[in-house]
């Protein structure tokens, strides 16, 4: 039974007796309509959707993350997922990441070196 249908039988304030009475009440009445029983596809379908949403939010999470890596290294990416993936390919993107990658090799070192004193 869908509780709009059960609302109008509530007499006071609603707490689980009352409602339960209203329930009641609301079954005797020839003229109340049921709410027909979801079968199992009907239940799958909005989990499924569900699961899509969270899988999106999660693949524009890791995006974003990903962009922001990639900007402290001065490669700066617009915003949305497709262009991540057309601009993996590019020739700049792989001189400035073997520049970085380069420059990062010699970080240690110097961190090294810097905390030595």
């Amino acid at each position: 039974m869908a509780p709009q249908y059960v609302k109008p039988y509530v007499k006071t304030n609603k707490n689980d007796l009352r409602d339960a009475e209203a329930i009641a009440e609301a079954v005797t009445r020839p003229s109340m309509r049921f709410v027909p029983i979801k079968n199992i596809e009907q239940h799958d379908l909005p989990a499924l959707h569900r699961v899509r949403a969270r899988l999106m939010g999660a693949r524009t999470a890791l995006v974003n993350e990903m962009r922001g890596l990639l900007a402290a290294y001065g490669i700066v990416l617009p915003p949305g997922v497709n262009t991540l993936s057309s601009v993996k390919n590019s020739r700049r993107l792989k001189l400035k990441w073997s520049i970085t990658t380069r420059n990062s090799r010699r970080w240690p070192s110097r961190l090294q070196r810097a905390n030595a004193c």
